[in-house]
């Protein structure tokens, strides 16, 4: 039996969700087979329920969690989503648990929203010469594309001398991923995986190309970005297969 277990660290989804009502949990099922391959056994599910107001959280025993265990998450960590819409926030737990992994992960990333993502600013050299605009992105709002599938395209994006490129929709149907993956999210604690884009369809995509084009990437701590322009998509697609005639550019691949 695996000494090492990985465990899903997911959100809700929805106004009212039911606990069943899991955010992104098909992404997370594209990883799982790269991480059973890498020697860790399925711990299972970490439901970060939203809290209402006037109730409490029992406080949440982590001593559970050992040496080399593993959170991941397959949805977009909503770092600062208190300052968007309604309809674009992922809303928080405000849990003990949440909060350290948010300190975790502000040590890479200045904003993260549904609307903006930047990384911290000692990451901007890193990326491939020519993209280092793509530190700084400002994405649209909903974009609905066919009925199964949304996307986010680049609005904005500032490189390192904060000049201000703005996208049209004949730049193409660009939008970005990423991958955060840190040891030891806390002293003593597990080590953390974040695999995202800017919405559910490209959370999904995101992760399908990480197990096949992009397995080398969990086999090390690293800060990863990506840009996917968005090719054809079938009407009814039977499988994910679609995406693998797409761009994918991988901008940043910084070892940690």
């Amino acid at each position: 039996m695996s000494n090492i277990k990985f465990y899903r660290f997911s959100y809700l989804h929805g106004k009212k969700p039911l606990l069943h009502h899991q955010r992104d949990g098909e992404s997370f099922i594209e990883l799982m087979p790269l991480l059973i391959g890498k020697g860790f056994e399925y711990g299972g599910l970490i439901p970060n329920l939203a809290l209402e107001e006037g109730n409490k959280f029992e406080p949440l025993d982590t001593s559970f969690f050992r040496k080399g265990d593993l959170i991941v998450m397959t949805t977009r960590p909503p770092l600062d989503d208190k300052e968007e819409g309604p309809h674009l926030v992922i809303r928080r737990g405000g849990t003990a648990l949440e909060n350290k992994i948010f300190h975790a992960l502000r040590e890479y990333l200045s904003v993260c929203s549904r609307r903006q993502v930047s990384l911290h600013t000692s990451f901007i050299d890193k990326f491939l010469a020519g993209y280092d605009d793509r530190s700084s992105i400002t994405f649209t709002g909903h974009g609905k594309i066919t009925r199964y599938f949304n996307v986010a395209r680049y609005q904005a994006t500032v490189d390192a001398k904060k000049r201000v490129k703005q996208w049209r929709q004949k730049d193409g149907r660009r939008t970005a991923v990423y991958l955060i993956y840190i040891g030891e999210a806390w002293k003593g604690g597990p080590d953390l995986m974040v695999s995202f884009g800017m919405t559910g369809a490209c959370n999904l995509i995101w992760a399908y190309l990480i197990r096949t084009r992009f397995p080398q990437f969990l086999n090390s701590y690293r800060i990863v970005a990506a840009e996917i322009l968005i090719g054809d998509i079938p009407s009814l697609p039977a499988d994910l297969s679609f995406v693998e005639g797409w761009d994918v550019k991988i901008l940043l691949d910084y070892k940690l």
